[in-house]
């Protein structure tokens, strides 16, 4: 018999601190990486207090630039935002190419689930995340 899920807890954006491994669910895929709706990826993200604000690395792809996001508790989820210049590796601000990102993720026990979406370059994706945490 599987127990039931755990009932979601009060979240603060530290308590999603640390390494995160899972699936994506692509709700929309918007034309970036030529994800396709419904297709299942893998997710392993590293969320880490930074100054004032948070990151989330992309460890599948550690080339990937990251922002600097602020964070805001929605309820039982939190919210990880970032709009403005993309950043490349360098930590270059690119003007001309505007991004604006979310991670709205919710936590029970050692698992956390929601939306990340990115929209770039006028194209979107949207991911539902499903992870647990491995560190």
């Amino acid at each position: 018999v599987t127990p039931p899920p755990a009932a979601p807890q009060a979240v603060s954006p530290d308590d999603l601190v640390g390494d995160w491994q899972g699936t994506g669910t692509v709700l929309s895929g918007g034309g970036i990486e030529g994800y396709a709706r419904g297709q299942k990826v893998p997710v392993k993200v590293r969320i880490i207090r930074a100054g004032n604000g948070y990151r989330v690395y992309d460890l599948l792809e550690p080339d990937t630039p990251t922002a600097p996001m602020r964070s805001r508790v929605r309820g039982n989820q939190v919210e990880f935002y970032y709009r403005g210049p993309a950043i490349d590796t360098e930590g270059y601000a690119h003007a001309d190419m505007p991004m604006d990102v979310s991670w709205v993720l919710g936590r029970s026990g050692n698992q956390i689930s929601g939306n990340f979406h990115l929209v770039m370059e006028g194209q979107n994706v949207i991911l539902y995340i499903q992870a647990a945490r491995v560190r």
